[in-house]
């Protein structure tokens, strides 16, 4: 079949779009009623209809007749008018795009040089009206038709892009209680070895029952996978296959914790103690390329089944947080047995108002009462309290300077509802619509922050409900350190004495102004209020010999280290002032 736009142009498929182009081509058209599903003929790949659009091999249109017999598209996925949009001159085409009215440019024309392929007897056009009727004997059909597996692999793929939310209930149970048809389908839409094991080990879980592990090793395995973390990326079929499915699970447990480290031993059983203190039912660490003897500490804590380790590596320049997140989101089996996730720091902690909610799970049950996704907690940053070196006292005991409620926020949300997370707040496709709300039930709003419409900053901060404590700063020592592990959410440094020498620089000039904090505000009540179970945790934790003898281990790793990144710091003492006032601090304690 030979679609051309207004300008004469042919629609076609080139570079993994659907595009204008002055040369002739035979786009691949399956029909059904007034419903196209278009697709790559010549080679059967994954296309988009406009830059930035979903990746699939089938895309599906409604047509619309004019009175003079040309046709306009609807692409049924974004509810949005394909358009045919001009070539430049030295172009040989243009990706099309998809508006929300009808001009000049939305109008195509139909040439039958050769002719669509009639799927009526497979999927009839009642169900492109109304895919909440698609019924597992409908996919059935699809299966057992003789439309080559080519075939069904477009239609499937079309119409699980184009009716996601009605499409998943009876495919997922197809795949989930059909033996035979979940490996054909499988087999016909999912390429990627990594996700097609995850799909079948998803289906054996479930069916085993649920179980737990605590440590796996997912070394070299999902490297560069944080594509899923990046804000406006959308799902492939076979992702958005594995998402279904991941949906369409119930949680049987409330509440979880997630977070990623790297080089942070030193601060690893205060964060477990206070978040076991503070109900959280599981914890998952992912860590990735540890020099600081971390790695024993975590397998004895998986070992003794009080967290669930996930050691990875991540590629240089690899963003090991966005990996992370990302197999926590599309990857790991566990999370999903938990109704709420919280994404947090290694030095973040969330604490909850103990004179309204005995602990996480009360809070979070609050919030399960109404329709809600995704709870927005603020930050609120504590100062470095006049402190020039660590101590090996936990570190919500050390500090005392408490800021006020910040703008910035972390979340706490349901996992089963997106497919990666930002820094600061998780993200799902755009056919959904999650509901954000900030820890008090409010609505989250996020147009007066410094970045209109970035979710990760509250219009309205409130800290009445739940608080993230953020040790971002520390003693002087340790702002150091900080600048020596590599961001989570930045590249990955895989040299081992480093200092990131211009962020720290850059940094310097606020922890200055916060290092001789003394006045702390009353937003420290939460945290406060919730010590003391903390530190019990944190000795209970040290009670035990091997956990013990495993963090003095990192405590000597630390200290060797530390020299070797102060006598790093002396060498940039000429070219950066702030650098010579940290070493004053540091060296006149």
């Amino acid at each position: 079949m030979i679609i051309q736009d207004f300008h004469g142009n042919f629609l076609s498929v080139v570079n993994g779009h659907l595009v204008s182009t002055r040369k002739k081509s035979d786009l691949g058209v399956m029909i059904s009623g007034k419903n196209f599903i278009f697709y790559d003929k010549n080679q059967f790949e994954n296309f988009s209809v406009c830059e930035g659009g979903r990746s699939v091999c089938g895309h599906a249109f409604a047509a619309s007749i004019n009175e003079d017999g040309n046709i306009s598209f609807l692409h049924l996925e974004t509810g949005k008018i394909l358009s045919g949009i001009p070539c430049q001159e030295d172009h040989d085409y243009q990706v099309c795009g998809l508006r929300d009215e009808k001009y000049d440019w939305e109008i195509f024309s139909i040439h039958l040089e050769s002719d669509a392929e009639n799927i009526e007897d497979v999927i009839e056009e009642r169900f492109f009206c109304n895919p909440g009727s698609i019924t597992v004997a409908e996919i059935t059909k699809i299966i057992e038709s003789k439309l080559s597996d080519r075939k069904k692999k477009i239609l499937l793929s079309a119409l699980l892009a184009a009716f996601e939310l009605d499409f998943q209930k009876p495919l997922c149970e197809c795949i989930e209680k059909i033996d035979v048809f979940s490996k054909i389908i499988i087999d016909l839409l999912v390429d990627n070895e990594e996700i097609k094991k995850s799909l079948i080990e998803l289906m054996l879980w479930m069916r085993l029952g649920r179980g737990e592990e605590y440590y796996y090793d997912i070394s070299g395995k999902f490297l560069g996978f944080d594509k899923t973390s990046h804000s406006g990326y959308e799902l492939n079929t076979e992702e958005t296959l594995l998402h279904c499915l991941r949906r369409n699970i119930s949680p049987i447990k409330k509440s979880c914790i997630v977070t990623t480290i790297k080089n942070e031993g030193v601060y690893i059983l205060d964060w477990i103690a206070h978040h076991k203190a503070m109900g959280f039912e599981k914890i998952f660490i992912y860590s990735n390329d540890n020099t600081d003897n971390s790695d024993n500490l975590l397998k004895i804590l998986s070992d003794k089944k009080i967290i669930t380790w996930l050691k990875s590596t991540a590629a240089p320049g690899a963003n090991a947080q966005g990996q992370s997140y990302s197999h926590a989101l599309m990857f790991n089996k566990e999370i999903l047995n938990y109704e709420w996730s919280a994404f947090v720091d290694m030095d973040e902690f969330f604490c909850v108002n103990k004179s309204k909610f005995f602990n996480i799970n009360e809070f979070l049950l609050w919030h399960s009462q109404s329709r809600e996704d995704c709870i927005c907690i603020n930050w609120c940053f504590v100062s470095p309290s006049n402190q020039s070196r660590f101590r090996q006292d936990p570190i919500f005991s050390r500090f005392d300077v408490y800021g006020g409620i910040d703008q910035h926020i972390k979340s706490c949300f349901r996992p089963h509802f997106f497919h990666g997370s930002h820094p600061h707040y998780p993200i799902s496709s755009s056919i959904y619509n999650p509901i954000f709300v900030e820890s008090d039930k409010s609505a989250h709003t996020s147009l007066l922050g410094p970045i209109r419409g970035e979710k990760a900053f509250s219009d309205f901060p409130t800290g009445s409900d739940a608080i993230v404590y953020h040790y971002f700063l520390k003693s002087a020592e340790e702002f150091v350190w900080k600048f020596s592990r590599n961001r989570g959410d930045y590249p990955n440094v895989v040299d081992d004495i480093y200092i990131n020498i211009e962020d720290m620089v850059s940094f310097s000039s606020h922890f200055f102004q916060e290092y001789k904090q003394t006045h702390s505000n009353e937003t420290g009540k939460l945290m406060l209020a919730s010590r003391e179970e903390s530190i019990k945790e944190r000795e209970k934790l040290l009670e035990d010999a091997d956990i013990l003898h495993a963090y003095n281990l990192i405590l000597s790793s630390y200290k060797e280290r530390m020299e070797k990144l102060l006598q790093l710091c002396k060498t940039y003492e000429g070219k950066y002032e702030n650098c010579s006032r940290l070493l004053n601090i540091i060296e006149n304690d």
